[in-house]
C-alpha cells in the first residue's frame, strides 16, 4: 500500500513538474503572470509604495496634471491619483478573485450534483442553469446589487451569481465523461459514500479546467465589479475602486483626461493580465489544446 502511494505521488510530481515546465515555455503566460503579479504586489504595499493618502485632499492640487510630484495626476478634490488607483487595486483585485472564487464554488456544487446523480438532478440544476443563463450576467448583477444595496460583500455575491452556470456547465460535462470510469466504480463498490466519491475521486479529476476557467474569469469579474461601481450600484465614493475613480472623472474627460486614463488602463491591463494566465495554464494543462 505504502509503495503504491509513493508511485502515485511521484507521477502527481512528475505532472505537476511537466504543467510548470510547459507553462514557463510560453512567454504571454509568463507576461500575463509578472504583470497580474505586479499588481497584486502593488496593491498590497500601496501604503508603502503611494507618498500620499489616499484620501487627504490638497487644496492648492485641484486637478492637477501629471507630474514628478504627482506621477498621476489629482482628481477634483486635490488627492493623489496614483496613491488612489493603487490602494483602489486592493478593493478591485479583491472583489475580482472573491467573485470568481464564489462562482467557481456554488458551480463545482451544482455541476457536481447535476453530472454525478443524473436524471431529475441533472434536470432540476440544469433548467435551474438556463433559466439563469438566459439572463445577461452584468443585468442579473444590477439588479441583484440594487436589491442587495451597495457594498463590498453585496457586490461580490451580485458578481458571483451571473457566472455558475458557467462553472456548473463545464463541471458537469467532465463529469459525465469520468463518473463510468474504473475508480470510481471501485470506490463505490467498497461501499463509499456519494459525497465521498465527489469530493474525494471526482472533483480533483476534474480540477485543470475547474482552475484555467477561474483563472481566465478573474478577469471578467473585475471589468463587472468595475461597471457596477461606475454607475453606482457597486463599491461607493470615497473608496478609490477603479470603477468608482471612471465614474469620478467621468464629467471631465476633455478637460482631464488623465482622471480616467490611469484607473482605465489598470482594469484592462490586469484583465488582459488575467486571460493571458488563463490561457497558459489551459495549454501547459493540456498541450493538444494549443494551436
Amino acid at each position: 500500500m505504502a509503495k503504491n502511494a509513493n508511485i502515485t505521488q511521484a507521477k502527481k510530481t512528475n505532472q505537476s513538474l511537466e504543467v510548470f515546465k510547459r507553462f514557463c515555455k510560453n512567454p504571454l503566460a509568463i507576461i500575463g503572470f509578472v504583470i497580474f503579479f505586479v499588481f497584486v504586489l502593488a496593491s498590497v504595499f500601496a501604503p508603502v509604495i503611494a507618498k500620499y493618502d489616499y484620501a487627504t485632499m490638497y487644496g492648492d492640487m485641484i486637478f492637477q496634471t501629471p507630474s514628478l510630484e504627482h506621477p498621476f495626476g489629482c482628481d477634483r478634490f486635490g488627492r493623489d491619483l496614483l496613491s488612489r488607483v493603487l490602494y483602489g487595486g486592493r478593493y478591485s483585485i479583491t472583489l475580482g478573485i472573491l467573485g470568481t472564487v464564489l462562482s467557481t464554488l456554488l458551480g463545482m456544487v451544482f455541476g457536481s450534483i447535476a453530472g454525478f446523480f443524473g436524471q431529475t438532478a441533472d434536470n432540476i440544476v440544469m433548467r435551474f442553469m438556463d433559466i439563469l443563463q438566459a439572463i445577461p450576467g452584468i443585468l442579473l448583477s444590477m439588479v441583484i446589487a440594487t436589491v442587495l444595496g451597495p457594498g463590498m460583500i453585496n457586490t461580490v455575491i451580485a458578481l458571483s451569481v451571473g457566472a455558475i452556470p458557467g462553472t456548473c456547465r463545464m463541471l458537469r460535462g467532465t463529469i459525465l465523461q469520468i463518473r463510468n470510469n474504473e475508480y470510481i466504480e471501485a470506490a463505490s463498490s467498497i461501499n463509499c459514500s456519494k459525497a465521498r466519491i465527489i469530493i474525494k475521486h471526482v472533483i480533483p479529476n476534474t480540477f485543470a479546467p475547474v482552475l484555467v476557467g477561474a483563472t481566465m474569469g478573474i478577469g471578467g469579474t473585475i471589468m463587472q465589479a468595475a461597471s457596477l461601481s461606475f454607475i453606482g450600484l457597486g463599491v461607493q465614493q470615497p473608496t478609490p475602486e477603479w470603477g468608482a475613480l471612471l465614474s469620478d472623472g467621468r464629467n471631465y474627460i476633455l478637460l482631464y483626461p488623465h482622471l480616467i486614463i490611469f484607473p482605465g488602463l489598470a482594469i484592462g491591463l490586469i484583465s488582459l493580465a488575467a486571460c493571458l494566465l488563463g490561457d497558459g495554464l489551459r495549454d501547459a494543462m493540456d498541450p493538444k489544446l494549443k494551436k
